[in-house]
């Protein structure tokens, strides 16, 4: 087994100080590799021939280089925002599909184009700092310095669940029927359905999207300009 490092280093500017951030960036050619995130499990020798595995770190040094709009597709793992919450951990979690994320899309230039509205302006990222055009950073202490993609969803364009779990295991949950699975394991709010828009409210139901930042390794897979990517830890 064999194995190349490089390391990639960009200066950024918080609170007035600069830091050079390094991005590392580990190439392993040992096609064995385990992979296991929660309950993804799968082995490297065992993708399709269009995939090719690259770490977390790879992930965040080609994203960083995206500086113009673009859409990818992806699928990822992460917390249900509406579960409950035991000893500071949430007891649902969900996989995603999404087809077409929109990167590089400014949220202020988005909402003025949609409302008309030339004086609107973006609120400050709460918990978040932006580290490039398409990452963003945590801030909250749980998570400090964890790298977060920043993209767009639009009305029309269709997300897939792909199934909700619990302590890693697959459960049975419907956001219109609470009579059906553990409805005990998430809050009220999972099944009252939000007419809340982007803007402050502003954006039309018909013109309606949203902003998703998972972490990047929540991310499972991820297509960039055709190329698939299966991320590993």
């Amino acid at each position: 087994m064999c194995s190349s490092t490089s390391i990639y280093a960009f200066q950024r500017f918080y609170f007035g100080i600069s830091f050079i951030i390094p991005i590392f960036a580990v190439t392993n050619n040992n096609n064995n590799t385990y992979i296991m995130n929660t309950t993804k499990q799968i082995t490297a020798n065992q993708q399709v021939n269009t995939q090719k595995a690259i770490t977390v770190e790879q992930l965040a040094t080609i994203l960083a280089t995206i500086t113009k709009s673009m859409t990818v597709s992806l699928t990822y793992f992460v917390d249900e925002s509406k579960s409950r919450t035991v000893n500071g951990n949430k007891q649902v979690q969900k996989r995603v599909k999404v087809n077409n994320l929109y990167l590089n899309h400014n949220y202020t230039n988005k909402v003025q184009n949609l409302t008309g509205n030339t004086e609107f302006v973006a609120h400050e990222l709460n918990g978040k700092e932006r580290v490039f055009s398409t990452i963003i950073s945590s801030l909250s202490k749980k998570n400090y310095g964890k790298l977060m993609l920043d993209g767009k969803i639009l009305h029309t364009e269709s997300t897939k669940l792909l199934g909700y779990f619990h302590n890693g295991f697959k459960i049975e949950l419907d956001k219109n029927n609470p009579t059906i699975g553990r409805s005990d394991l998430v809050a009220p709010s999972f099944y009252q359905k939000s007419t809340y828009t982007p803007g402050r409210n502003t954006v039309s139901q018909e013109d309606d999207f949203r902003m998703i930042t998972p972490f990047l390794d929540n991310i499972e897979t991820i297509k960039i300009q055709g190329q698939e990517y299966l991320i590993k830890e």
